[in-house]
């Protein structure tokens, strides 16, 4: 299957990927810029966010009505985000509509118009966007979180950015923004699907027409921060919403394969160790699990609560002990086999999307400059042993190197000893 992956270089510059499954009848493709809210100017964090806003508000040759209305009439579903080093634009069609689909999609992003009142007017809808997020607890509390990891380096900020950095940008800094990040060695186009390459490249050097580099990407690595520490932020809310986490590793250090395992096994999923014993054996919380994120130069892991603020203490000391239990071995080599398993039926179940494959075609292409298969992966994730998870979980459970925060109604006589309370602090 995988045989069928296909690269090229352009003469621009531009990357062109496609993976073919003919037996597909639709097509899922992209293009991702490499650049995300990390590369925002400092005191204009949210401009690579409001610009994935303005690319979809038309061109001089189509308004954002006729792109939508044009892109339902061939039954083709588009959409578009910005993470913090990453942009992406994206259609999923019938495969016999590509030709279409890349005409509609290249003009979005060569030839937006920037218009000034509809660039005033996205401002308000930002605005609402980040309201959508103060009036959501865990997901405030997920932003602050970020802060309290990375401090104030990029990746601590807000994607949204904040309302004085948004009102901050002008159109003409979108304008440059584009200019400057949007250049031919920053994009990759790729597709997954009933889809031909060269047909492909044609339809990219025909449909998307951007400038060269201007200047060479630079980013800095976070400096340390002061762990140890939860960020308390004080907030009149039922419940208290608990972030506890810290960094880990870059996409593509090879740990990230036992951070994947040990993240099943602490908090992916009800036979997990946060869901079974804080939810189920101690009735604590509802939303309940463990995540983790891959940048370029480092990554986040984290674990994420909502509960009573009277269960504060026996919460952190049911954390304690799972933690204990992980480090000392004895939770790992328990499950281990049947984590194993579990993590690898859901490697091959990536084989049968079509947005997942093209996910995976890019990031790794963006993480790793290589095509790394589902195949290559569970491969690499079946020599791992207990030891190495034990290893990876001995980092980064580390208490000392630990960062929290909690939002909300907050019982400070109930944090651990090894988290000194700090009055949270905004990044902006």
């Amino acid at each position: 299957m995988f045989n069928k992956i296909h690269k090229t270089v352009l003469h621009s510059g531009i990357r062109v990927l496609t993976l073919n499954m003919p037996s597909r009848r639709g097509v899922a493709a992209g293009v991702w810029i490499d650049s995300g809210s990390r590369d925002d100017p400092e005191g204009k964090e949210g401009l690579s966010h409001l610009t994935e806003h303005m690319m979809f508000k038309g061109t001089p040759s189509r308004s954002a009505l006729d792109i939508a209305r044009e892109l339902e009439s061939i039954g083709a579903s588009e959409d578009g985000y910005t993470s913090q080093e990453e942009t992406c634009y994206y259609i999923y069609l019938p495969g016999e509509q590509i030709a279409r689909g890349m005409d509609i999609l290249g003009d979005m992003v060569s030839n937006a118009s920037i218009d000034d009142e509809l660039f005033r007017r996205e401002i308000s809808v930002v605005a609402s966007e980040m309201s959508d997020i103060d009036d959501t607890p865990s997901e405030i509390a997920r932003d602050y979180f970020s802060t309290a990891v990375f401090g104030d380096h990029p990746l601590g900020h807000s994607i949204l950015g904040y309302p004085s950095t948004v009102e901050a940008i002008s159109r003409d800094d979108i304008v440059r923004f584009v200019e400057g990040e949007y250049c031919a060695p920053r994009l990759i186009l790729a597709a997954v699907g009933n889809i031909d390459h060269e047909e492909f490249c044609g339809l990219v050097e025909k449909n998307f027409t951007v400038g060269r580099e201007i200047y060479p990407k630079k980013r800095t690595p976070p400096a340390p921060i002061d762990a140890g520490k939860i960020h308390v932020f004080p907030k009149d809310t039922s419940q208290l919403s608990i972030y506890i986490g810290g960094r880990s590793f870059a996409f593509d250090d090879p740990r990230r394969y036992s951070i994947g395992v040990l993240d099943a096994i602490l908090g992916r999923g009800p036979s997990s160790l946060l869901f079974h014993r804080l939810r189920e054996e101690e009735g604590i919380g509802y939303r309940i699990f463990s995540f983790g994120e891959y940048f370029g130069d480092c990554g986040l892991w984290g674990i994420f609560a909502n509960i009573d603020p009277s269960s504060t203490a026996r919460f952190f000391e049911v954390v304690d002990s799972i933690f204990d239990d992980i480090t000392d071995g004895t939770a790992v080599a328990e499950r281990f086999d049947e984590i194993i398993q579990g993590v690898s039926g859901r490697i091959e179940l990536q084989n049968d999307s079509v947005s997942g494959l093209l996910a995976r075609l890019v990031e790794t292409e963006l993480y790793c400059g290589r095509w790394i298969s589902p195949d290559e992966t569970l491969e690499r994730l079946l020599k791992l042993t207990p030891d190495d998870i034990v290893a990876v979980a001995e980092d980064i459970l580390d208490r000392g190197k630990i960062t929290a925060v909690c939002h909300g109604k907050s019982k400070s006589d109930g944090f651990p000893a090894w988290l000194e309370p700090t009055e949270g602090k905004l990044a902006r």
